[in-house]
């Protein structure tokens, strides 16, 4: 059976356009179990570029068929010129998109003016040098019968995709040293990462196949795969347990309660609201970061100390009576938040009230400790606002 470029042609497309669709599935299921508002637009600035970058090695192989075929319904030059253009553009954005998210996910800094210059100068150039290479035939070129033709430069539109490689590897290194608890999202990120530059780099030896297309929407799905599955027990905002993961240790607490008493501490924050009314929701999820990085912190010193966020706001606590009382971990809360908080930077002042409850018997269910913990909260938000904080 001889093999055909028009089936070549054929399995190029329906392969990219199987991808497509299950890009496009993952697209619209990204919502808040993915991170904060800035983690969700660089996860879907993701997927829209691979997307695109679909639709024009698509496009343009359809068109080459055409051409071989000697049809008339091949594409103008200029068009063609375009498409190329955009398809190597969309691979530095996906780089750039992935190494944003990791930042992200990592809680840089980003305000600061270099290190926006420094996230966006290779993507720039490399903008700049592609499209103007319909002037330069630097990058690449379209010759007269509508083929594509890599130019003399084209390995400076590979650095500025692997300057961005080269800094995701970097800072995955420096946030594993750092932060153990995140270990296993780190591994996940250095699998996408593998898998789009095995793709990439077979793709610039082998021209006329869809390896790093196909290869980075594998990761990306991996990696939204692997997320989603995480979120189980993961809240996606701050990365302590949920309330799924707390259902699961109060069963194995509150089981043994009489031989090992524990303390159940309720924290919520102070006006909240007025964070998100008066600096806008993304300063609000920075101030939950922020409390849940001070919980993460204490939490590594204090091995029975068990972290959840409650919902909202609030976020649950529970500690072995032979580690600390809860006055003891309550008070380093305190400092820990006031300390991370200046270090950050942040425009606001975090303040949080806190509950209670004591559990040393068998006879006592979770239900009843939270209500109790739940009434000292509320106490000590009136005092609080008798004290006019």
């Amino acid at each position: 059976m001889t093999f055909t470029y028009f089936d070549y042609v054929t399995a190029f497309v329906a392969t990219l356009i199987a991808m497509g669709v299950l890009m496009l599935i993952v697209l619209l299921n990204v919502k808040q179990n993915i991170g904060t508002i800035h983690e969700i637009r660089a996860f879907r600035t993701l997927c829209i570029s691979e997307l695109v970058l679909m639709v024009c090695e698509s496009l343009y192989r359809i068109n080459s068929y055409q051409a071989y075929a000697h049809t008339t319904m091949h594409l103008p030059n200029a068009i063609l010129f375009l498409i190329n253009g955009i398809d190597l553009i969309c691979n530095t954005v996906n780089l750039f998109a992935m190494f944003l998210f990791v930042l992200l996910k990592a809680n840089l800094n980003l305000h600061k003016t270099w290190i926006k210059v420094a996230l966006w100068a290779p993507l720039v150039f490399d903008v700049l040098i592609v499209l103007t290479s319909g002037f330069t035939h630097a990058i690449f070129w379209i010759t007269e019968s509508g083929a594509y033709m890599r130019g003399p430069l084209y390995n400076i539109h590979l650095i500025c995709i692997y300057i961005y490689a080269m800094a995701i590897i970097v800072h995955l290194y420096l946030w594993y040293k750092e932060d153990e608890q995140s270990h296993f999202m780190i591994r996940n990120l250095i699998d996408f990462l593998v898998l789009a530059l095995v793709g990439g780099s077979l793709q610039i030896f082998v021209k006329n196949a869809p390896f790093a297309a196909l290869f980075t929407s594998l990761g990306i799905i991996y990696i939204f795969i692997k997320i989603q599955s995480t979120g189980i027990n993961r809240d996606p905002l701050t990365g302590l347990n949920n309330r799924y993961k707390l259902a699961h240790h109060f069963e194995k607490l509150f089981a043994h309660a009489f031989r090992d008493p524990f303390s159940i501490i309720m924290i919520d924050v102070d006006h909240f609201k007025r964070i998100n009314d008066q600096y806008g929701h993304v300063c609000g999820d920075e101030a939950l970061i922020c409390i849940g990085d001070a919980l993460k912190n204490i939490g590594d010193q204090r091995p029975t100390l068990f972290i959840a966020r409650y919902g909202g706001d609030e976020f649950l606590l529970t500690i072995s009576d032979r580690e600390c009382d809860s006055q003891s971990v309550i008070q380093e809360v305190n400092e820990e938040v006031k300390r991370l908080s200046k270090v950050r930077d942040l425009p606001f002042t975090i303040s949080l009230s806190f509950g209670t409850s004591y559990v040393d018997t068998d006879h006592m269910n979770s239900t009843q400790a939270i209500a109790q913990a739940d009434h000292e909260l509320y106490l000590d938000k009136e005092r609080g606002r008798v004290h006019g904080s």
